[in-house]
């Protein structure tokens, strides 16, 4: 217990900022909590391969690995207050040619390419109002993820 002359407005509002206990019997020893929500995941994966005889002795290879993950994790920090996504879309490429000079020569150039994108924005149409965290008078008037409330 927080003796009332060591309460602070700020203080208050980080306490109410988080979920009110809905568990009389703890998960755990201390889980005092319970939320269960959709946690969806969406993945796609594509290759593409084309190969062309440029001569008996010249071959041009191109392939495309296209990886896509999208997930939504929506009790992130085991809260309701911060849902987010993970957006992955990665490709990988490569273009081989390959020259036959003579029985025992050989010579080939590889080049290749990835695409590594990992965006983790925030679920803002479900994203914690912190403006309306306390149910007593309080406030947080200090910057959190977004400053403008």
């Amino acid at each position: 217990i927080i003796p009332a002359d060591r309460r602070s407005p700020n203080g208050l509002g980080i306490l109410n900022a988080w979920p009110v206990p809905n568990l009389t019997n703890y998960i755990g020893g201390n889980g005092d909590w319970f939320a269960a929500a959709r946690h969806t995941y969406d993945q796609r994966k594509d290759a593409l391969s084309l190969d062309a005889n440029l001569t008996a002795r010249q071959r041009l290879t191109f392939r495309r690995q296209n990886y896509t993950y999208l997930e939504y994790q929506p009790l992130d920090g085991n809260t309701d207050r911060t849902p987010k996504f993970f957006d992955r879309p990665n490709q990988t490429n490569s273009l081989n040619h390959v020259w036959t000079i003579s029985p025992t020569k050989v010579n080939e150039l590889l080049v290749t390419a990835s695409l590594d994108v990992v965006k983790i924005p925030v679920d803002t149409a479900h994203f914690f109002d912190r403006t309306k965290a306390c149910a007593l008078p309080c406030r947080l008037d200090y910057p959190y993820i977004f400053t403008d409330g």
